[in-house]
């Protein structure tokens, strides 16, 4: 009966000790690509997203383009998606608020974000009317801000802002905005795929 017991006890520990090494070497790995794509030339990553931009810009003759209204925002929005060949190459997507509109427009290469252009309308006012405003809504004065989001192996490592904002609170706040984005872009991705079936 000790033996039973104790064979028992040894299976266990075996199997929790397992799976802690299995735990730290997924660990491991995770420290491992992370350096990789650190590694990686800078430049050389700016390169192939700039060159894959230019590619996709380029294109006149896509295989598909379908749209869908959007409702996440107060005036709506519409999402476009450029496929060639079956692949999802680009999506844009507008957001239209009252006081506002977002474009957003994501490039994909090997079928994974590449970059992510963000541009942010604020009106000058709201874009409704009463008789106590005293101004117009006047598209051209609206403030724009433009976000660019750069993104290698999954991962986004470079975002720069149109704002006065500091590299060093831009960086700190990569894993955050790289949670966002993707959030986003897989909400819109999968509302393409549904209107494939």
């Amino acid at each position: 009966m000790r033996i039973y017991y104790f064979n028992i006890l040894f299976i266990t520990f075996l199997v929790f000790g397992c799976d802690s090494k299995k735990s730290k070497d997924s660990q491991a790995k995770i420290g491992v690509e992370n350096s990789s794509i650190s590694s990686v030339d800078y430049n050389q990553k700016m390169e192939v997203i700039r060159a894959n931009f230019k590619r996709i810009n380029s294109m006149k003759n896509w295989t598909v383009v379908d749209s869908v209204e959007l409702d996440d925002s107060t005036e709506g929005g519409q999402a476009k998606f450029y496929f060639a060949n079956k692949q999802l190459q680009k999506i844009v997507a507008v957001y239209y608020g009252e006081s506002g509109k977002n474009v957003i427009e994501y490039y994909l290469l090997d079928s994974k974000l590449s970059f992510v252009f963000r541009k942010e309308f604020r009106y000058n006012r709201p874009i409704y009317w009463n008789e106590l405003d005293d101004e117009e809504f006047d598209l051209n004065k609206s403030i724009i801000t433009e976000t660019r989001s750069y993104f290698y192996k999954d991962v986004l490592f470079e975002q720069i802002k149109s704002t006065k904002e500091t590299n060093d609170i831009l960086k700190e706040n990569l894993v955050k905005e790289q949670k966002l984005i993707e959030a986003d872009y897989n909400s819109l991705k999968q509302l393409s795929l549904v209107r494939q079936i």
